[in-house]
């Protein structure tokens, strides 16, 4: 109770307000109610009124949902300019929806107790920390979201029944959790073998139908994901050898062919300010499944024969994922969301760099490549303008871990030094791969992975000892980097390669390495 308390003391956002949205979003429906997690504009109408009209009591979950839909649905009629604008301080009313629907997030019951209206709050919650960069919270918030949904049973078709917002709601919580699995590198908190219900019904008409087509990419590539975490990345798959491994990547690789269809927008235009929302929301997509698809091509082909191998496909894939970034920045400076930052600093889209950027940063040590330099000199500016103005720490982080990278590409590229002065990495100039081996091996690291989850800094770790130890030439820090390259560098440069050769060591990138500890601690 004391959260509801602490609610109320915040003032109250004006009744007149209140009224003039309902008769707003009852007269053209807001963007917010065409995508997920929520569609439907009666709902929301009768959670307004109901919470505003002081007859009787409602929940903290009500209130969360009321607040949580308030804040979204305000920001968006503030950027299109909704003449509603000019008679209320729309800026003091997002204020007001956005405190007390934070207050509202930390009462108990929505963390603890399954119901409708907690999932929805949660999720909204969710979304609002990947819109302000916070992915640890957004972690949180959408994976007490799922563990509601399996006890409410969302995850089975009977439990449904003729509610299609639950369903539709269910499948938005899918689609965020798998992004937080292969972000944070750990297994799902959904297992596909225990969901059997239905997609949501997607509509057909426009302007709905386009909508509902980004939803349904976005399940899609969820499920790709989910394939990735586990076929791919998960301790299990990690102990295959060699052939079954690839074997299983030849299948996950072609299974995920036909949701690539090679497509990039560049579509910077001025036109109106709705569909400049629905061309940027498509270009995000897009770079998702470009940065999925780089982790996808990344994927080991065995620990066992101490060997990995970036290819040209992973190459393609992870610049095309920086170019794609950098667009979407574009276009939200030229649509005016930059002045605000309420999409340029979207953590959906930023999540997406941390992977390739490494990949590029490597094929520019490797190849001694002028272009490579520019576009992540080009990726570390954006970033920089960001953590500049971002309340998040994780916005900072990731500017200070890229910066690092780019700096010392730079260092090497400059010097006219490649990774073939190292005598365990390989670069072919003739198919543009990369190699790294292992001239011996301790048995040990053969025999067993080492404990922790996939992605975790002791299983990045103990895979990147599998080219470290025991060999005369030493880690890749120890026989690169000298005084001049500590200068260029700077501070934490041993910890930045240590994150670089555990990411080429075959797992993925390990977030509490880069977000958490070391040298990245502001």
């Amino acid at each position: 109770m004391a959260e509801i308390t602490q609610a109320r003391d915040i003032p109250p956002l004006p009744l007149d307000l209140v009224n003039a949205v309902i008769q707003e979003i009852q007269k053209t429906r807001p963007l917010f109610l065409y995508s997920y997690p929520l569609n439907d504009v009666s709902l929301v109408v009768r959670l307004y009124q109901s919470a505003f009209s002081g007859s009787t009591p409602v929940s903290s979950a009500h209130l969360a949902c009321t607040y949580g839909t308030l804040y979204f649905i305000l920001r968006e009629f503030r950027y299109l300019q909704s003449p509603i604008c000019q008679k209320f301080d729309f800026n003091e009313a997002i204020s007001l929806a956005e405190k007390k629907f934070d207050v509202l997030l930390k009462d108990y019951r929505v963390l603890s107790v399954p119901s409708f209206g907690n999932v929805l709050a949660l999720t909204l919650g969710a979304m609002k920390a990947q819109n302000q960069g916070s992915p640890f919270l957004n972690c949180t918030l959408i994976s007490a979201a799922a563990s509601h949904c399996q006890s409410l049973g969302y995850n089975h078709d009977s439990s449904h029944g003729n509610s299609s917002n639950s369903r539709r709601l269910f499948w938005s919580v899918y689609m965020l959790e798998k992004e937080v699995s292969i972000f944070f590198g750990r297994a799902s908190a959904l297992q596909d073998a225990d969901i059997d219900v239905a997609l949501p019904v997607f509509s057909r008409k426009r302007p709905v139908e386009r909508w509902d087509r980004l939803f349904e990419a976005g399940i899609k590539l969820a499920k790709i994901q989910r394939r990735i975490c586990n076929d791919l990345y998960s301790r299990k798959s990690l102990k295959l050898g060699q052939t079954e491994r690839e074997n299983k990547i030849h299948d996950t690789v072609q299974k995920a062919h036909h949701f690539y269809d090679n497509r990039m927008y560049y579509t910077l235009t001025l036109s109106d300010g709705p569909e400049r929302l629905f061309r940027l929301a498509e270009d995000m997509l897009e770079t998702k499944r470009s940065a999925t698809l780089t982790t996808l091509l990344r994927a080991p082909s065995s620990l066992k024969t101490g060997q990995t191998h970036i290819r040209p496909e992973c190459f393609k894939a992870a610049r095309t994922t920086l170019k794609l970034y950098l667009h979407c920045s574009r276009a939200c400076e030229l649509g005016g969301l930059s002045s605000e930052t309420e999409r340029y600093r979207d953590w959906g889209p930023l999540s997406c760099i941390l992977t390739p950027f490494i990949v590029i940063s490597l094929h520019a040590i490797a190849s001694s490549s002028a272009e490579d330099i520019t576009l992540l000199n080009e990726v570390v500016s954006t970033l920089e303008q960001i953590q500049d103005v971002s309340p998040s720490e994780s916005c900072e982080k990731l500017y200070k871990f890229t910066s690092s990278f780019a700096k010392a590409a730079t260092g090497f590229v400059q010097r006219h030094e490649s990774i073939h002065s190292v005598s365990r990495w390989r670069y072919s100039q003739q198919d543009d791969s990369l190699s790294l081996t292992s001239r011996e091996k301790e048995p040990s690291t053969t025999e067993s992975l080492p404990k922790g989850r996939p992605g975790s800094s002791a299983t990045l770790a103990s895979a990147s000892s599998v080219f470290t130890h025991n060999t005369d030439e030493g880690s890749l820090f120890q026989q690169v980097v000298d005084e001049d390259m500590r200068e260029i560098i700077g501070e934490g440069a041993e910890e930045l390669f240590r994150v670089l050769e555990g990411c080429m060591g075959g797992g993925l990138v390990s977030v509490l390495d880069v977000f958490g500890g070391g040298f990245l601690d502001v």
